[in-house]
């Protein structure tokens, strides 16, 4: 295969529920993944409030990285690493009004309607 695909999660193994249902399980966890080819954030209802140790892990994670980007509401996670400084993003029309309250360097003039 062209892409060996990964999830990372808070654990190795650790379940992750998407808002559809649907159920994931990490194939490792965030802080064993610093290697990577192309790291790509979901977003999802929790992204905003996502926990400061996944921010961190992608401070630390998208420098190694060839290409980031992020779905959706994953935006507000690389905002808060302070990974879109300087940088045009987008994310759901229905959660431009979040970006005043995610305490990340984006402004809302920043994001484009998705």
């Amino acid at each position: 295969p062209l892409y060996s695909i990964e999830i990372a999660g808070p654990a190795r193994n650790a379940a992750l529920r998407t808002c559809s249902g649907i159920r994931l399980l990490a194939d490792a966890a965030w802080q064993d993944c610093l290697s990577m080819d192309t790291l790509l954030v979901a977003g999802g209802p929790a992204a905003e409030h996502g926990p400061q140790i996944l921010v961190d892990w992608l401070r630390l994670a998208a420098p190694t990285a060839r290409r980031v980007g992020s779905i959706c509401t994953g935006a507000f996670l690389l905002a808060r690493a302070g990974l879109l400084e300087g940088r045009r993003a987008t994310t759901h029309w229905r959660s431009l009004d979040c970006t005043s309250r995610t305490g990340g360097s984006t402004p809302r003039q920043g994001l484009r309607r998705a």
